[in-house]
């Protein structure tokens, strides 16, 4: 463990007496660092979109090509038609949460559904930048992560 902030050697405060905002840094960093030793860390953030039919796209393609992650957030109306497409052997209870995770092929099938057909264009590029696809929903939402350089 590794604190790089210059710590005062005074004593440990009673319980009547507050943590220096300065120590509290410090054992702060010390926490981050012992609790992310082992992850690597990825600087790109998730980029959310909403669907806006085929003028969407221009900005999907350029996330994908330079593999940032995003969330496409679609409107609420299409939660039925996920949930019927998606699962169609499903209970009207099993029907109501969408928790699906899987490759760009889960794209081509999304792609099936009238309003969203225009997504099948992403299903090639996404596949071959090794991209997942995680669809949640009753708030539909259709997650893509790409892989961090090693």
């Amino acid at each position: 463990m590794h604190i790089d902030l210059y710590q005062p050697r005074d004593p440990d405060p009673t319980p009547d007496q507050p943590i220096s905002s300065f120590r509290t840094i410090s054992l702060l960093r010390c926490i981050i660092r012992s609790n992310l030793s082992g992850f690597s860390y990825d600087e790109k953030r998730n980029v959310r979109l909403s669907w806006e039919g085929k003028t969407t796209l221009p900005k999907l393609h350029e996330l994908v090509r330079t593999r940032v992650n995003f969330e496409l957030q679609l409107p609420p109306d299409y939660h039925f038609a996920l949930s019927r497409h998606l699962l169609p052997h499903a209970t009207p209870d099993e029907s109501e949460q969408i928790d699906l995770a899987g490759t760009a092929e889960l794209l081509n099938k999304v792609a099936e559904i009238r309003g969203l057909h225009e997504l099948v264009e992403l299903a090639g590029p996404v596949g071959a930048a090794e991209g997942r696809v995680h669809i949640q929903s009753p708030a539909p939402g259709i997650l893509v992560t790409f892989p961090t350089p090693t």
